[in-house]
Parts: C-alpha cells; structure tokens; sequence
C-alpha cells in the first residue's frame, strides 16, 4: 500500500470516510504543475493512465493539413469533491429536485442523473449547461473507478435499475459549451444533450456509450420518448472537433449544423463503427428509430456547412437537411467505411471530398456542385435538379449513376466507372472532360461534347447531338438522336446531330434518326471498324457527297425513301431497306450488295449497282433499271416484274405549217367553192438513246417471280442482260426481249396543239358567177375541234 497513495475525503451519502486516489497522471497540452508526479511515476504501475492524443496527430498529413488543433482532456482527479452544488458552469433547472452536480477541483462535473422513469429515460432539467472540462454522468447502482476521475459511489437516487439513455435538457436562455471527456459512468447508456439555444463542441470525446446526440430541440417530454422537435439553434463543431472512438451513433440535430474541426476516431488502428448522422432544419427526430420529419418550413440559409478542417470518417455518414431550400457547403474531406449519404430538399449542395467503401448518394437538391473527388467501392448516385462537376473533380466507382435537368462537367473533370448512367434533360461536357465506363448509357434531350465519351459498350439516347471532339467504343456504339426534320434538300437549322469531331467504334456502330431524315450534306456519318448500322426516316445522300467505308454498311429506312446521288460503298457489304429505294449514284460493295425494298427499287440512268462479290435486289413490286448493274458473284432478283429499260434524249416536237386550199363542187345550176387556209402544227423529233439499262454478271443470275397481278409480270428487257454464268428463271411469268419504241399521245402533241384554221364556204350562180349568197366562214384552234365539227351530228 505504501507505492500507491490515496486520501480520505468525507462521504455524505455513507456518512464516513472513504479513500480515494491522491491523483491520476495526465497530458493537457498545457504546463500546469501535477502534484507529487515523481511519486507517481514510480507508482504508476497500480493506477490508470489516460493520454488523449491531439487532433493534429490524429488527422494526418495524407488527410487533412491542418493546423496544430489539440484536443486536451484534462482528466486530472480532484483534491477535493464538492457535492450537490451549483458551479458558475451548470445550474439546475429550478424543479429539478432529483439531479445532484459535484465538480473537482480541476472542473470535471460529476452528475448524479436522476431516477430513470419512462422506458429507461433519465431526464436531467438545468437551466445552465456547460463542460469547461469533461463531466461524468453517474449511471451506476454501485461505487467504482471511473475513467476520469477515479472512484465513485454509486448513484443514490437508483434503486436498482440504471437508466437506458441519459437525457440533459437546458430550460435556460444561454447556449452550451461543451469541453473535454463526457463519461457514462456504470452501465452504459444513450447521451443526449439538448439546448434549442445551441451548442458549441469543442474537444469533445465520450466514454462507455454507444449514442451521443447535440441537439438545439425544444425541451421534450420523455413519456412519448426521444424525439426531438428542432425551431432553431445552432450545434457548432469547433476546432477541436469530436473523437468518436467506442460511438456506434453520433447524431448532431439542430436548426444549423457548423463544422469547424475533425470527427473521427483518435485511434487511427481502432475500427471505425460510428454511424454519424447530421439533421439540419426545422425537424422531428426519432432518435431510436434515426428518422427525421420535416416540419415543412422554407429557408434560404447554408443548414449544413464545413471548413477544410472539418474532416470526418465514420462508418455510415448521413447529411439530411429538412427546410425546403436549405443548402450544404461543405469543404472537408467525408471517409466512410460504408456509405454516405445526402439528402436535401431542393437547396443548393456544394461538396469538396466524398469516399465510401461502398455507396455515395446524394438525393433531392437545386443544385449539386463537386469541387474534388467522389469515389465509392460499389455505387454512387447523384439525383440533383442541376449537378455541376467543377475543374479536375472526379467522379469515379463501379456504378455511377447521374439523374439531372442539367448535367455539367467543366475542363479536365473526370467520370468513371464500370457502369455509368447519365440521366439528364442537358448534359455538357466540358473542354478536355472525359466519361469513361465500360457499360455507358446517356439520355436526355441535349448532349454537347467537347471532351471525351469512351466506353466499351457505348449507347446515347437524346433527340440533339452536338459533338465537337471524341464519342468512342471499344466494343457496341449505340446513338440514337433526332436527325433534319424536312426531307432532301430542305435543310433547316433545327438538325438534332452535329458531328464536327469524331465518332468511332473499334466493333459496330449504330445511328439511328428518329421520326427524322439523315442528310449527308449536314451529317457526318460514324466510323466503325466492323459495322455501321445507319436508321432513319429517309436517308438521303446528295450528289457530291463521298462515302467509302472499310467497314460493313447497314441502312434502314423502313418508312420512307432511300436516295443516293453520291459515291457509297463498302468493303465488306452494303445493306439497304426502305419503303422505295431510288439511287443516281454509286453504290458498291467488296463483299455484297444487298437491297430491299417494300414497293420499288430504281436505278435511274445515273446510277451504278456495283459488287465484286455477289448482289441480291429484292423488291415487293418492280425493279426498273436504267443504270448499270455489275456483280462479279451471282445476282439474285426477286420481284414482280424486272424491267431493264433505255432511256431517250431528245423530244417530239411541232412547227406551224400555212396551209391554203380550195375545192370546187359544180353543180348544174351553182357552183360550191370550200376553202381552208391558216396554219396546223407539223411533227419532228430529234430522239435518240441516251442510256440503256445495263445487267451484266460473271457468274449466275436468277430471277426469282413474286406473286403478281401484272398482265407484264416477269422480266422485260429493252437494254443488255450479259450473264457469263447461267440465266435462271425461276417462275417467271413472261420474259420479253425487244427494243423499245418513244411513245407519244397523239391528242397531246398533235391533234390537240394550236392551230389556226379557217374554212370558207361560198356559193357561186353558174353561167354569171354571182355569188349566190355571202361566205361563210368557220375557225378552229386544233386540228382535233376541225374533226370534232365534221363528225358530230349537228
């Protein structure tokens, strides 16, 4: 007993003496003297000792560069205990008739909690709340050593059951400030302070509880349990911050939530279990549930803010603002074993660092605004009216997931992940920003480019499309947009696809236009290096638009036309499906040719139809060539009817030609004179063939008959059919191989072309030549009416 020294200090609740320790050894960062410390060290051996690291040694460099913030408990075990006293620190509540304050000499209150009544609910009324330096809560039936300040006796106002949650409620007008170690001593127990005039935390760590809440809540009743009604108050984090070590829950409750200092644990080798939750805004708080009700209030103000200091790493972390409009401002770095999680009520969020082992999630805001980096092991989910990536903040876990109005990312800003979605009405992607997944999904209305969209598997989904710089896949590119809403040649400047960058796939590509016409004058097809597969309403290539692909072409415009005047061709194979396919250009392929049409294809005198492999027309109705078609393989048509035509240069034409006659009827008493004289139009022509229809193929061809009700059905040829291989009929219903004559109507350029014709008639008396009356006289304006008048019965 001599190495360890105690002293006797009087017990009112025992009546006699008791012993307790002399002193306990403790760091407080300061030079004040501790009394017989060489005694001691040398006895040390028998005694507990508590040395509380600074904030600055917790928070390391790799985190956080802060400033030399200590977090001094001074724990030192008092001379003397002064008990049931009112200290210039706490005052009891005026009816708190239950609750009795002791305090060291040194500042450690020692509170003995009242009686627990409902559901285990210690409830502790004092009109002034503060800890200068630490307080232990006597939660014990029975005496022991406290951590703090050695032994204790147990709590004379138990009469056997300890309380559940230690609930210290302050009816006054004055805030709290709370310093030091808060100690449940005895079993353990929830801790909650409750000041609605605030409350300032500032090196603050606990011991032997699993909860503590700050909360600025009105004074609650605890027969309906431990829930929080928050109107106003503000809970302050200070420099010093709060060292979570041995939390499970840390819940901060209040109208404003300050963080000026880390929340973490001191032990950096200690596993980090504390799930921390802060509940800013008019609320109702559930504090065993952990659920918070909004009271429907409004507000402009920044509910949640935090300094670069304010670092914090807990296990679950949860941000919910209550007050539609409130905002988050937070610049410290957020570490989460598990999740984070922010949810907000259309206010405006604005987040430096976030880091989950597992998920990150923000939900409900105006705004969201990232100024460094997010990361997570399995998921992040951004859903904000507007989320803004601001200059080299990255974004990056195995699902990403973005649902916005409007989606920004500004220069260098960076997504990635294994699976990313963008969900926006408008998405941005600023100059050298880049989103890269391997399965990459974008919808909304607009999309502009002007960094870099890579994926594996790459699919777009928007009605306007403007890329200015790189669209990529390794894999599958899938863009489906709006194309020109006017068909051909109207182009107008409401085109949803702008492509003056680059879009490529290294696998296949697959564009598609809804309800909307391509038009090569304005749209720059994709690269692909396998398959580019291009749908649209009509797909219209003009004349002087080039397009030589090394990859395998596919073009689908089932519900309207396909034209081409220009230069297409493939090196493996071209496909084309539409309603009527017309071509007046070039249209080529290494491998085959391949088009369907469900009405027609026509290839006009312009066009060429040219495959070294083999072609295959496939038309529901005719197929009417005028053009060439060249195949080195077998070609295959199948149709109703083929028609391989000339076409004439030239035309029919007509002159005016006088013309004036008279013939002579002598009668035996008169002679009738009949004249005619005027001009009628005269036929020429200077035709001749300008194109014939051209089929020519190295090996077999076969014509394969569709069902018909054409009295011409089968093949007609007026041009070349040159076929090195075999000639196949295969039902051909007629096969006509003749030369075809121009065609005219002769009513239209003849009978019914102008004229100017006049017929006289005069009877002349036989023997004196008197006219035997006045002429008469007829005008016709065609040949045709000279006809109708003589032929009609009246």
């Amino acid at each position: 007993m001599n190495k360890n020294r105690y002293k006797l200090i009087f017990s009112k609740s025992k009546s006699c003496l008791v012993p307790v320790a002399e002193y306990i050894n403790y760091e407080s960062g300061d030079t004040g003297s501790v009394e017989n410390k060489e005694e001691s060290e040398s006895g040390s051996e028998g005694h507990h000792i508590f040395r509380l690291s600074t904030f600055s040694c917790l928070i390391k460099s790799r985190l956080l560069h802060l400033g030399n913030a200590a977090l001094a408990f001074l724990f030192v075990v008092p001379n003397t205990v002064f008990a049931d006293v009112n200290s210039k620190d706490i005052v009891l509540d005026k009816n708190n008739r239950e609750t009795k304050i002791s305090e060291t000499t040194n500042g450690v209150h020692i509170i003995e909690i009242a009686k627990p009544q409902y559901d285990g609910i210690s409830d502790n009324k004092f009109e002034k709340f503060n800890a200068g330096n630490g307080a232990v809560f006597n939660n014990s039936n029975k005496e022991g050593n406290s951590y703090l300040v050695g032994h204790l006796e147990k709590n004379q106002n138990f009469d056997k059951d300890t309380a559940k949650a230690i609930l210290t409620q302050v009816t006054g007008s004055q805030m709290s400030k709370i310093k030091g170690g808060l100690e449940v001593f005895g079993d353990k127990a929830d801790l909650l302070i409750v000041n609605p005039n605030g409350i300032n935390i500032n090196g603050v760590q606990t011991f032997n509880t699993d909860r503590f809440v700050a909360s600025t809540s009105n004074v609650i009743d605890p027969k309906n349990g431990l829930k929080l009604s928050v109107e106003k108050g503000t809970v302050t984090i200070d420099k010093d911050g709060i060292a979570t070590d041995g939390l499970k829950y840390l819940d901060i409750v209040a109208k404003k939530i300050e963080q000026k200092g880390a929340v973490r644990n001191i032990n950096d080798k200690a596993p980090v279990e504390t799930n921390i939750t802060f509940v800013a805004g008019s609320s109702e708080y559930d504090v065993k549930a952990r659920k918070a009700k909004s009271k429907s209030t409004k507000s402009t103000e920044i509910a949640i803010t935090g300094i670069e200091a304010g670092a914090m790493y807990g296990n679950h972390i949860q941000f919910i603002t209550t007050d539609t409009g409130a905002g988050v401002n937070h610049k410290g770095i957020i570490l989460s074993e598990k999740d984070i999680q922010i949810d907000n009520a259309q206010g405006n969020v604005e987040v430096a660092t976030l880091q989950a082992k597992q998920n990150v999630s923000s939900k409900g805001s105006k705004k969201l605004d990232i100024n460094g980096q997010i990361s997570a092991g399995k998921a992040i989910n951004l859903n904000s009216t507007e989320v803004n990536l601001k200059q080299n903040t990255k974004v990056s876990s195995q699902k990403v997931d973005i649902s916005a109005n409007k989606t920004t990312t500004d220069k260098n800003a960076k997504i990635r992940g294994t699976n990313v979605n963008i969900n926006s009405q408008s998405t941005q992607i600023g100059k050298d920003s880049t989103v890269i997944a391997t399965n990459l999904d974008i919808k909304g209305k607009n999309l502009e480019n002007n960094g870099t969209i890579a994926a594996r598997f790459n699919k777009i989904y928007v009605e306007k499309l403007d890329n200015k710089k790189d669209i990529l896949a390794e894999k599958t590119l899938d863009i489906s947009t709006f194309g020109n809403i006017l068909s051909q040649n109207n182009i107008t400047r409401d085109d949803g696809y702008h492509n003056n960058g680059t879009i490529q796939s290294k696998g296949t590509a697959n564009l598609t236009f809804r309800f909307t016409h391509f038009h090569s004058a304005s749209h720059k097809l994709p690269e692909a290096r396998e398959k580019l597969t291009l749908s649209a309403k009509e797909v219209f290539f003009d004349k002087g638009s080039e397009n030589q692909l090394s990859s395998s072409l596919d073009i689908n415009s089932n519900d309207d036309v396909f034209i081409n005047k220009g230069v297409l061709t493939s090196a493996n194979q071209l496909s084309v499906k539409g309603q009527k396919i017309i071509n007046e250009g070039l249209l080529g392929a290494k491998n085959s040719l391949n088009l369907t049409s469900f009405s027609n294809i026509t290839n006009n005198a312009a066009g060429v139809l040219h495959s070294d492999g083999v072609m295959n027309l496939n038309a529901d109705d005719i197929i009417h060539n005028r053009g060439e078609i060249l195949s080195k393989g077998k070609i295959t048509v199948s149709a109703q009817k083929l028609f391989n035509d000339i076409e004439f240069q030239g035309s029919v034409y007509h002159y005016d030609q006088s013309i004036k006659s008279t013939i002579i009827d002598p009668g035996s008493t008169r002679t009738d004179y009949y004249s005619i004289f005027g001009s009628i139009p005269r036929l020429g022509n200077n035709l001749k063939i300008s194109h014939i229809g051209n089929i020519r193929g190295e090996s077999d061809f076969e014509f394969i008959q569709k069902k018909s009700k054409l009295s011409d059905a089968g093949i007609t040829n007026h041009g070349i059919i040159n076929i090195q291989g075999n000639l196949i009929s295969n039902g051909a219903k007629s096969i006509i191989n003749d030369m075809r004559s121009a065609k005219f109507n002769i009513f239209d350029y003849y009978l019914n072309s102008p004229a100017n014709i006049t017929i006289e008639f005069q009877p002349v008396l036989n023997g004196i030549g008197i006219p035997l009356q006045n002429s008469v006289e007829y005008e016709f304006d065609s040949v045709a009416a000279l006809i109708k008048f003589f032929f009609e019965e009246n």
